[in-house]
Formats: C-alpha cells, structure tokens, sequence
C-alpha cells in the first residue's frame, strides 16, 4: 500500500500538489498527481481573484514570501494532512519504459497525503523500515525512468545535484537550494512536468481552450541534444569561466516561454504542447487553466473565451518580460560596476577574467566608450586566443565608433586563419539586429580535385549585403571563407580572406604521396593558425587535439596534445603547457611546427644479408 506525499520545502504553508505512485501489473506506474482545487472556492472576478491576477504569482525571497493569495484564503485551499482536500486529480498509466499510455483527469477527494520536506527523502529511501520507503522507491524509480526518456527525446534536461544546478522549462540554467540537492527533487520535476503535459494533451483532444506554456528558440539554436551534451560536459568540468560562457549562450539563443491560447511546443521539453497546471495556489495561469478544465468536466461552458486567454495572457507575458528587463538591468549595472572597480585598481586590464572582461568591453560598445587602452587589450586577447566569442561579436558588430578599426581588422584576420567562427559571428549579428541568418551560394567545379564557390548574403532593413566570392576544396571551407569575407564588409574592414585552391603539382588523390614539406609559416603567425592553414591547403591531415586540465581553481594548468599526419613527415605528436588552454595549444602546436621543419633524419641505405 503507498501513500500520497507532498514533498516541499521544510516549513511550507502553500502545499497545491500531492504525489501518488502505485505499481501496475506489467512493471509500470500509476501517476496520480493531485492539485488544490483552488477553483471551488475562488471566484473569477472577486476582490481576491483580481488581486492574484494582478499579482500573478508567489514571489520568494531569501527571508520572505509574497504569496499571490491572502494568508487567510491561503491557509483554507491548501493541501493539509489531517483534514480531507478538494482536488484536481490527474492520473497517467505510465509504461515501463517511461511512455505515456493515458490519461484520466477527475474531481477527487485526497485524504491523509503526507507532507514531507526534500531533505528528508534521502533517508527514507536508505532505511527500508521507513514507513514510506516503498511509496518513495517506486516514485524515485518512475521518475528516474521519465527522466531518461526524456533525454532519449532530446529534451534539455539536466539535473547537478552536487553543484546546484538544474534546467528549467524556458531551457535555463537555475539554482536548486541545498536542502532540495537530492533525489526528492527529481521526483517532484518530473511528476509535475509528466502532469503538465498529460494535460495539455488532454484538453487539445477535447478542444477545452486553456493557457499554453509554449517554447521557441532562436533560428541558430543548435539541436537540443548538443546544448544538454555541452552543459552536462561545462558543469562537470568546474571551469568557471565555461561555465559563464554557456550561461551566455542560452541567454541568447532561447526564448522565453510564453502563455498563449494556441499550442506552438515546447523546445527545451522537447514537447508538442505544455501547460502550467499543477500550482494554482502560486501561479495564476495555473488557476486560469484549471477553472476551464474544472468547467468541462462538470459539462459547463469554460468560463474564458479564447479573447480572454489571450487577454490574461498578453498581462502575464508583459509582467514576466518587465521582472526579467529589471532583473537583467539590475546584473548589468553590479557586474559593471564590479569589474569598473576591478579595472581601476588593477594595473591594466589583463587583470580582469573573461567574466570580469566582457561586461567591461560590452558596455563600452554598446554606449560608444571607445578607449585606446581598451582596444589594446581586445587585440592582446585576440594574439593569446583568449577572447570569447560574444566578445568578438561586440566589436565586430556593435562597436560603431571608427577607432575600433584596428581591433576589427585583427579580428577579422584571426577568423580568416580559422574561418568555423565566422557563421556564429554572422548569426549573432542576425539576431542583434533581427535580421535574416546568413544565406550560402555553392557551385561546384568538377575536379580532380573538386573546387567549390561559396557567396554568402544577408537581408539588413536598408537591402542586402554580401561578401566576395571564395573557392576552396572542401564546400564547407568554402563557405566559412565567403562568410568571413561577409563579415569584412559589414564591419568595414578589407577582407582578409582568399581562395584555397590545391597546387596542380600536388597529386588529387593522396597529397601525403608527395615527400615535399609545407613551407614555413610566416614570421608571426600564430601557430595555431599556422596548422589550420596546412590542414585547409593539404600540407596536414587527421589533425586531433586533446587538452587535459590539472590543479587548482587558482592555478590551473593546462596540458594540450595535437596529432595530425603531415605531408613528407608522417604522423607526428607534440604538447605543450601552460596557465591557460589557449596557451598551452599554443605551444603544443609550435612544438608541432618545430618537426615538421626540423632537419630531416638522414637516409640509411640498408643491404641484404647473405
């Protein structure tokens, strides 16, 4: 026999949600979650009603709570144990590989559900005489399954119950307070987000109009299997500034979720319809929502029309875009000021981290503070490849004043050495400016060996935009080329790109045939760049790099390997340290530059032996 929890915070006042597990014949579930019917008692269009409306949801702060209810009507709605609860109950036969079978949604009467605080489930699943330990098994169980089926779906779903992290269902990254780091946690998420969906789903079918949580993301958003893939790896790595840098990058390419009166999915859930359900005592969209499924359920007209959704909709999108606009202003102006206190007292700005760095560089774009000592330091940053890409993206971009000309062109020249950057710096620009993404031309040339001509074209409001056109071997290669060549125009430099074409002399079908060596790369260049131009002309194959990072936060040390097969030398191996990882492929790839052009070992002839 199980019991109904309610799992929360320790010392919660507004309990709206009770979980129920119970074990089916086939090794599957039955997934009850049971809702305050907040809707029995809370009038459409009272004092109360207005006052929640405007309010729209429960805030929580460190020390206090505004609850989006009066205490006193609080108190009366919420789930308790020892009294019997009115309830929305949401049931879903679950298979056991975490599919969804059905789905029933009814009135019910809760009775005796156990509240119990997330710091406490740990225990209990530990000690098998727990009086809930059973009840507690099969939800962690269930809920482990519906969260790998999830990640099997593609969705962005990531739990670090070590460091505090978690995604939420607008595909950010959110803290989780210590006490809920823990399996209790996960059971609670993915009831909820099992329920929610279970009843979108359901009211689609049966044409109940109700408030959509939809999700959409920006049109050079990577799949959602990569974003999860590069958050599980960043958090894992404990690299903090990584880990800023992909906080960043959601920040840019989600967008936020929205409540709407039609379905569009949700990206992050990786979901053809969501809803916000199962909190009507501290979201508002969850109560509107439950009153029209409360409504057909009794055979009753939905007391909102699809006008009126759109309406409450419109008020509750608008409050969240402001909470977010204050809240983001409020960041920029402390990490500002931080890192303008930081540059004052530093002796230069190569003190500043990356973190510290880029809130510095990115108001002084933005507002037109041009310094020569900044400029100095984006170029300093650009030699050293330690210059993020929102960084570059600011100067090339949104910088307007001509003095960045400098920075510019040495940007541009680092792209052009190592041209896969140039698309994300378009995109980048396509959103900054909400136009159309980058478009590619290809032609192709027979060969052997074949040659490839790529133009790239962007629609700006004033007509388009285009750069030259760029021929290389590889389509790819061609069209990174064409884009940095894109990206010189719009930023009012020359265009530091050119054609790759292989020598004629060079055998098509195996250039590592020919015993002639790459020639020595130009006084200067970074070596980097400098092996990323032997792969694009042919001089270098299979080049593979590996960076391993060791010691403390304060003192990292970083060890790069780079293998890659050379024309006239073979397979060769090179590393290199150093404190940071841009310097240490640095030297792991001027080591690398160093044999190849080493004297060559002399040639023994051997003779057979009698």
């Amino acid at each position: 026999m199980t019991t109904p929890l309610m799992i929360d915070r320790e010392g919660t006042l507004d309990r709206d949600d009770a979980i129920h597990v119970q074990p089916d014949s086939h090794g599957g579930w039955y997934l009850t979650v049971h809702i305050a019917n907040v809707a029995a008692a809370l009038q459409d269009g009272s004092t109360y009603d207005t006052q929640a409306r405007h309010r729209g949801h429960t805030v929580y702060g460190p020390t206090w709570t505004r609850s989006m209810l009066p205490k006193e009507l609080e108190q009366q709605l919420t789930l308790h144990e020892h009294r019997p609860n009115a309830t929305l109950a949401i049931t879903l036969t679950i298979r056991a590989d975490g599919t969804v079978e059905d789905t029933w949604i009814t009135r019910d009467t809760l009775r005796a559900p156990v509240a119990m605080s997330y710091d406490l489930v740990p225990a209990a699943l530990a000690d098998y005489a727990h009086p809930h330990h059973t009840t507690l098994s099969l939800a962690a169980h269930l809920a482990t399954t519906l969260l790998s089926k999830r990640r099997a779906d593609g969705a962005l779903a990531v739990y670090d119950l070590i460091r505090g992290w978690a995604t939420n269902d607008d595909g950010q990254l959110i803290r989780v307070d210590a006490p809920e780091r823990n399996i209790g946690y996960i059971i609670v998420q993915e009831a909820m987000i099992a329920a929610n969906a279970a009843l979108a789903a359901w009211a689609i079918e049966r044409d109940v109009p109700i408030l959509f949580r939809n999700h959409t993301a920006a049109a050079a958003t990577p799949p959602v299997r990569d974003l999860a893939a590069d958050l599980d790896h960043v958090i894992a790595s404990g690299v903090t500034s990584a880990f800023e840098a992909t906080q960043r990058r959601l920040a840019l390419v989600m967008r936020p979720a929205l409540y709407e009166s039609t379905v569009r999915g949700h990206y992050a859930l990786t979901l053809p319809a969501y809803s916000h359900a199962t909190s009507p005592l501290r979201r508002y969209a969850d109560l509107v929502t439950q009153r029209q499924i409360i409504a057909a359920l009794d055979g009753r007209t939905p007391p909102y029309t699809t006008g009126d959704l759109d309406q409450i909709a419109d008020e509750l999108n608008t409050a969240a875009r402001e909470r977010r606009e204050r809240r983001s202003q409020a960041l920029k102006d402390r990490a500002h000021t931080a890192a303008r206190t930081k540059a004052a007292t530093a002796d230069d700005l190569a003190d500043l981290t990356p973190a510290q760095f880029a809130p510095v560089l990115k108001r002084a774009c933005k507002e037109g503070a041009y310094s020569d000592d900044l400029a100095a330091e984006v170029i300093r940053r650009s030699h050293a490849d330690e210059l993020a890409l929102l960084d570059q993206h600011m100067v090339l971009s949104v910088a307007t004043d001509p003095r960045w000309a400098p920075a510019r062109r040495v940007l541009l020249d680092h792209v052009a050495a190592d041209p896969q950057d140039a698309v994300s710096l378009l995109n980048m620009r396509s959103q900054q400016h909400r136009c159309t993404p980058v478009s590619f031309t290809t032609t192709v040339q027979e060969g052997p060996p074949p040659l490839f001509t790529a133009f790239a074209t962007m629609q700006l409001d004033n007509g388009s935009a285009w750069g030259a056109g760029r021929r290389a071997p590889v389509k790819k290669l061609a069209q990174q080329l064409a884009a940095t060549s894109l990206l010189a125009a719009l930023a009012g430099v020359d265009d530091p790109t050119g054609d790759i074409i292989p020598s004629e002399s060079t055998p098509a079908e195996d250039p590592f045939l020919s015993p002639g060596l790459p020639p020595a790369p130009p006084p200067g260049q970074h070596p980097v760049s400098s092996l990323t131009e032997y792969t694009h002309k042919g001089y270098a194959s299979d080049t593979q790099w590996d960076v391993k990072r060791t010691g403390p936060d304060h003192a990292p040390k970083f060890t790069a390997w780079v293998t890659a097969t050379i024309r006239g030398r073979g397979e060769l191996t090179a590393s290199g340290q150093a404190g940071s990882k841009a310097g240490a492929r640095e030297r792991a790839a001027a080591a690398l530059l160093e044999q190849i052009h080493a004297a060559p070992l002399p040639q023994v002839e051997v003779s057979d032996v009698a």
